[in-house]
């Protein structure tokens, strides 16, 4: 017999999930295959839906009922075994009380409202991105806070 239990806890400025398991009829008592991980640092999108599921003590097919999808096209999500979209995965996120741009980052995907800036500026925005991709994240917390000046500037 086995118990699963999920703790959330902020640590040195990160969110971390630890993912513990006891086994109780030998009684084994260490710690589960993935142990601690970074949330940021999740393997995959069907790993994190099924721990974020698990944190809101949600059924599969609750979570599809509440994003409009069937119970079974979410076990495919958790299996891996199907991509959803950009749309979908912004209504897991609200479902889930997620990182919407953390769950999409997993999902290979990009917002709508991300896509059309791109779209909108489909010379400038992948120009920027190449010349940036070296950036330190220090570097990009001041760009981030020189542009939210600047926006703020505008109105």
């Amino acid at each position: 017999m086995y118990s699963v239990s999920l703790q959330l806890a902020h640590v040195g400025g990160c969110n971390i999930l630890e993912v513990h398991h006891a086994q109780y009829a030998t009684g084994c008592n260490c710690e589960s295959k993935r142990g601690v991980e970074h949330m940021n640092g999740v393997t995959t999108l069907a790993e994190r839906l099924s721990d974020l599921r698990a944190i809101k003590k949600m059924g599969i097919r609750e979570l599809g009922r509440a994003v409009g999808v069937t119970g079974m096209h979410i076990s495919n999500l958790e299996k891996g075994k199907s991509a959803p979209s950009a749309e979908l995965v912004l209504k897991l996120a609200e479902a889930l009380d997620a990182d919407a741009d953390e769950l999409l980052s997993l999902a290979d995907q990009v917002s709508p409202e991300v896509a059309a800036v791109i779209q909108k500026n489909h010379q400038t925005i992948p120009n920027f991105l190449r010349s940036a991709k070296d950036l330190t994240p220090e570097q990009w917390a001041k760009l981030q806070k020189q542009v939210e000046k600047m926006n703020k500037d505008n109105q």
